[in-house]
């Protein structure tokens, strides 16, 4: 009787197991487009990464400029304020 029942279910879960296999076939082309795209994306990312690297000298040699600019310009307003 247990056998027999094994079996029915056996026999039950035979075409969901097909029909998840069918899924699995209809997903990989999705799955090898996607991971031609990330080797696509690697050089990009690896060259972006290189651009910040490269960038951000060029940003903290500015941040002081920006200060003494900002530190001139309120200088330079307090002065025409006073002279007004």
């Amino acid at each position: 009787m247990f056998i027999e029942f094994g079996v029915s279910f056996l026999e039950f879960g035979q075409p969901f197991l097909e029909f998840g296999v069918s899924f699995l076939k209809f997903g990989q082309p999705f799955l090898e487009f996607g991971a031609s795209f990330l080797k696509f994306g690697q050089p990009f990312l690896e060259f972006g990464v290189l651009f910040i690297e490269f960038g951000q000298p060029f940003l903290e040699f500015g941040q002081p400029f920006i200060i003494f600019v900002q530190l001139v310009l309120h200088y330079d307003l307090a002065i025409a304020e006073f002279f007004t």
